[in-house]
């Protein structure tokens, strides 16, 4: 700004309000800049860390799920009973095919102690209980061996609440 002569005060005064409120209002948005900037890069550097948290998690699950699938007896099945995925290890021992068994109904499967508890029953124990259910049961593998099996029923709940299917995990009887 020019300060012409002869000098005003009022406009003086003016003038040089403007000058400091313009000023302060610079200074204000750098250091809320700065502020910003520094906040962001913060909030980069925790994201980055809970991203390699979450990939050393997302490799865990994934050897977990190898092993559980390789070496333990499993099945998940939706609320009605239908077959939706199997381990490899049911698979080999059972001698069924993948696409013979997923979509079935698990009171397909041979079962000679079915007709005193059926898969049904088991799992409406579940649902009014809310817990894990141990049962034995006589299975038979599609080559007609029977083996004698504790079955651990958990059921899963979805967000509202509600059973929405079963991993069942079984255990053979020595």
């Amino acid at each position: 700004k020019y300060i012409a002569k002869p000098v005003q005060i009022k406009k003086l005064t003016v003038d040089i309000v403007e000058l400091v409120v313009k000023y302060r209002k610079s200074n204000n948005i750098e250091a809320l800049a700065k502020g910003l900037v520094q906040q962001k890069t913060k909030e980069d550097k925790n994201n980055q860390e809970i991203e390699s948290e979450l990939n050393i998690k997302r490799g865990l699950v994934k050897y977990y799920e190898t092993i559980i699938d390789n070496f333990v007896f499993s099945l998940q099945i939706d609320k009605k009973g239908t077959i939706q995925k199997v381990s490899s290890k049911f698979l080999q021992f059972f001698k069924y095919d993948e696409d013979e068994i997923i979509g079935m109904n698990i009171n397909e499967l041979k079962c000679e102690s079915c007709s005193n508890e059926s898969f049904q029953q088991i799992m409406l124990k579940a649902i009014h209980t809310k817990k894990t259910i141990i049962s034995t049961h006589n299975l038979t593998t599609k080559t007609n061996q029977k083996i004698l099996f504790d079955i651990t029923m958990t059921p899963h709940y979805d967000s509202s609440g509600l059973v929405d299917g079963y991993t069942l995990y079984l255990d053979m009887q020595r």
